[in-house]
């Protein structure tokens, strides 16, 4: 059976091919734009340009984070974890106590919208020893350091 241009190059038949692509773009893109976000960079004091000139500052990141608090919400998992990744550069320049409010309320949302047992609750609270013990508080430190094991202990057992 011979089959005609007509037939094989519908237009119903192009719209269903197109729409089908589409769908699987957009579905990639999403995909990988996670990914991304899941990796975020470390937030630098300033990005500057080949030749010198800053192009944006902590200050202008800090007002992006605050802008992404506003649309997802203080308690929102994701603007916990942007709220993590800024207090992880807030210690890598040895700003600890600022470090240590962040992390503190990254782990609060975090709470609230996992629950207190979650593993990335484990993460962030060994982050929270270190910052504790480079403050010389080694004993909130070892307070963090067991809840951090024992959230990973519950999480590992079978």
């Amino acid at each position: 059976m011979v089959t005609s241009y007509e037939t094989l190059f519908s237009i119903r038949r192009l719209w269903i091919i197109l729409a089908a692509s589409m769908a699987v773009m957009f579905g990639t893109l999403l995909y990988f734009g996670a990914q991304i976000y899941q990796a975020a960079p470390p937030i630098p004091a300033a990005v500057r340009s080949a030749g010198g000139q800053t192009l944006f500052t902590r200050a202008d990141i800090e007002r992006g984070l605050a802008i992404f608090e506003t649309v997802l919400g203080p308690d929102h998992v994701d603007t916990a974890r942007a709220r993590h990744t800024l207090a992880s550069q807030l210690a890598r320049e040895g700003r600890n106590e600022e470090a240590l409010v962040e992390h503190h309320r990254a782990i609060a949302a975090i709470e609230r919208g996992l629950g207190p047992d979650h593993p990335t609750l484990a993460e962030m609270l060994a982050d929270v020893a270190a910052r504790e013990e480079a403050l010389g508080r080694t004993r909130e430190a070892a307070a963090a350091r067991e809840r951090a094991a024992a959230i990973r202990a519950k999480h590992s057992a079978p």
